[in-house]
């Protein structure tokens, strides 16, 4: 740039422009997927324009959006596209038919797995309107909204790998007739995600393990891009009673499969050593009969001051038994200084030493054992949980994270 007085000043260079296409509204950040959207818009906006195309499925879900619009400003354009799926049967039916179709001659060109209309429409006129230099896709199944010729590059953030989840989910089914119809299930996500992920410039995947599965049977560049999340600087003070705390919500079926293992298995052999012993299940509850309940536990649902309720916790529990991603339950636990006690399942992809930063447990005895260890040892409790608040923090925190995301994302794009 030069002015009439011939200074020349050094151009700046363009901002690269990011549009996010998304089933799930990224507020508030209070569990995993919408934790990582969350925190990697707010990463990326420090150093990109940024633009997210979101479902609501709900009122709730709508009402949020407009939250995130208050939060984060910066982000330009912010398209709500309202969705009757998830509370309409015949939408849900109809979209699994569609999937299946599309899955029985082979890889299909186009994935339609509860994608709207709406979404499509809403794609294109942003896309024409913003003109970004990537396209960005969170989870598998959003591709099939983009039905126009795009010139930017696409990626997609698998978030964790489907088509896995449900694979491992099967080792749980004891109803033959449920797993056949699992296994068909199975195989149609498997053939899905697949064909999206070969239709792209690159995936990110949440953790390493997930980043080795899915290279070996794409051949699109895979990258990972961990998790991030606020870590308070130091453990949360707490006054711990002989309470078991479990982070999860209950409309997702491997938080209800752990926390019904909690209760049948676990906790009654807890109980028989610690007869004053609780369980507390933070997260949103579902109305479902098919959860347990016992005079000894608490449902909390939803609660906007977690430390309030962690404060009188003395273990944190993930009995974890299919899945796949990371489980930030694990991360948030560790955060305030919680001792953990959890499957392999569920600290995968976290950089965790057992009897360090975390104890290992596979099975109802060995829960029980370690949880009735801790309870009885505060000392050794507060030992892990420190350790494991110095692991999560040095790997997961927003501040030290933030530079590396923005540095690679330029990296890529170039």
């Amino acid at each position: 740039m030069e002015w009439a007085f011939g200074i020349s000043l050094p151009l700046q260079p363009m901002k690269h422009k990011i549009l996010i296409l998304s089933t799930v509204v990224p507020y508030p950040p209070d569990r995993g997927h919408r934790i990582r959207l969350y925190y990697l818009i707010r990463q990326l906006l420090t150093s990109f324009k940024v633009g997210v195309i979101t479902m609501a499925f709900t009122d709730e879900e709508y009402n949020n959006a407009e939250k995130l619009r208050n939060h984060l400003p910066d982000i330009d354009p912010l398209i709500v596209v309202r969705s009757p799926a998830h509370e309409n049967p015949v939408a849900r039916i109809k979209g699994f038919c569609s999937s299946l179709l599309h899955a029985l001659p082979g890889r299909p060109r186009d994935v339609y797995y509860h994608t709207q209309k709406q979404l499509r429409r809403a794609f294109d006129e942003a896309y024409r309107s913003f003109d970004p230099n990537l396209v960005q896709c969170v989870y598998w199944f959003t591709l099939g909204a983009i039905d126009t010729l795009v010139t930017a590059e696409v990626w997609i953030d698998s978030i964790d790998i489907h088509w896995r989840r449900a694979r491992t989910s099967l080792k749980n089914n004891s109803k033959r007739q449920l797993s056949m119809l699992d296994r068909l299930r199975t195989h149609i996500i498997r053939s899905n995600e697949i064909a999206a992920y070969e239709n792209v410039d690159r995936v990110l995947a949440i953790q390493e393990t997930e980043a080795e599965i899915l290279s070996s049977v794409i051949s699109t560049p895979v990258s990972t891009l961990p998790i991030s999340c606020p870590i308070p600087e130091r453990p949360l003070s707490r006054n711990p009673e002989p309470v078991i705390c479990f982070i999860g919500p209950m409309d997702y079926h491997p938080n209800r499969d752990a926390v019904r293992f909690l209760v049948d298995s676990v906790m009654p052999r807890i109980r028989a050593q610690v007869p004053e012993a609780r369980l507390i299940v933070i997260g949103r509850k579902t109305e479902s009969r098919s959860l347990p309940h016992d005079e000894w536990m608490e449902y909390t649902g939803h609660v906007d001051d977690l430390d309030s309720v962690l404060q009188t916790a003395a273990v944190g529990v993930a009995p974890v038994r299919f899945g796949s991603g990371v489980n930030v339950k694990v991360i948030t636990m560790l955060s305030r200084g919680l001792p953990v006690v959890a499957t392999g399942t569920a600290v995968e992809g976290l950089p965790l030493r057992d009897g360090i930063d975390f104890v290992r447990a596979e099975d109802a005895d060995s829960f029980a054992g370690s949880i009735v260890e801790l309870l009885l040892n505060p000392s050794r409790g507060e030992a892990i949980g420190m350790s494991g608040h110095s692991v999560v923090r040095s790997s997961f925190s927003w501040e030290t994270n933030a530079p590396e995301v923005v540095r690679l994302y330029r990296k890529w794009l170039e």
